[in-house]
């Protein structure tokens, strides 16, 4: 479960980004945004509380992927997702773990690691992971 100071600071982070601001504060210091000239998405790299970097990037929507048709897709309905992709990036690689998600009915933050997909936030308190609901 995510203290609602850290929550704040995510989903802080991730609006910036999609709204594809220069800079971004996060936990009291202000970060430098990547945006590249095609402007398909925007990325920021934060130091993580293990010591290791961090990369918040918002979903690449010049990419025909999963997130991206969903992203469209809602917009032709006249609402709105949005989808932060949590990355490690050291060693060169880009390993995946987490992603926030927010839409026009539900925010979720979740954490891929060995065990599987851990749901860390989510906005409606009913929710159940489906491990959970046995």
């Amino acid at each position: 479960m995510l203290s609602s100071y850290v929550l704040s600071e995510l989903l802080s982070l991730h609006h910036s980004l999609w709204n594809m601001d220069n800079n971004v504060q996060y936990f009291g210091v202000w970060y430098d945004v990547y945006k590249p000239e095609h402007k398909g998405f925007s990325r920021v790299v934060v130091p993580g509380k293990s010591g290791k970097n961090i990369m918040y990037i918002t979903q690449n929507l010049n990419k025909s992927t999963y997130g991206t048709q969903e992203i469209q897709h809602a917009a032709k309905q006249g609402k709105t997702t949005r989808i932060t992709w949590i990355i490690d990036p050291s060693e060169g690689k880009f390993t995946y773990i987490g992603l926030i998600k927010t839409t026009d009915d539900y925010t979720i933050i979740e954490q891929y690691n060995s065990f599987g997909t851990q749901v860390l936030y989510h906005s409606n308190p009913l929710f159940q992971p489906s491990k959970s609901a046995y």
